[in-house]
């Protein structure tokens, strides 16, 4: 099997960070 790198890991936490800025930011601006 391949071992895993900590790229997959980094890639993981950048997109939950962007999906919880943008939740974040409408909830700001339409609430």
């Amino acid at each position: 099997g391949e071992k895993m790198g900590p790229e997959p890991v980094i890639k993981g936490l950048w997109a939950v960070t962007a999906v919880v800025s943008v939740v974040i930011l409408f909830v700001a601006l339409f609430w």
